[in-house]
């Protein structure tokens, strides 16, 4: 549970973005470049949308570790000093 949020893909090249710059770079050699242009673009969005999605299930995965040490640290506490009462107003 000793996990931290960390950037995996800093300086890393995923195939996709290797593809991308492939299809970009194609396009100023073939004659309908536009459509590599297009394939490039689709392929760095959908790596974008991958390394999002990635990093959103870290940030659930570090949440949810650190929600079950917050509520074993109240547990605790609890059965050291007993329940305690919130007084209000």
């Amino acid at each position: 549970m000793s996990m931290l949020l960390t950037n995996r893909f800093s300086g890393e090249v995923s195939p996709l973005q290797g593809d991308a710059w492939a299809a970009w770079n194609a396009s100023y050699h073939e004659p309908n470049g536009e459509v590599y242009r297009a394939l490039g673009t689709a392929l760095y969005v959908q790596d974008w949308r991958d390394r999002v999605t990635a990093q959103l299930a870290l940030l659930d995965e570090q949440n949810a570790q650190l929600d079950a040490l917050l509520a074993a640290a109240k547990a605790a506490a609890e059965t050291e000093i007993g329940p305690q009462v919130h007084e209000t107003g």
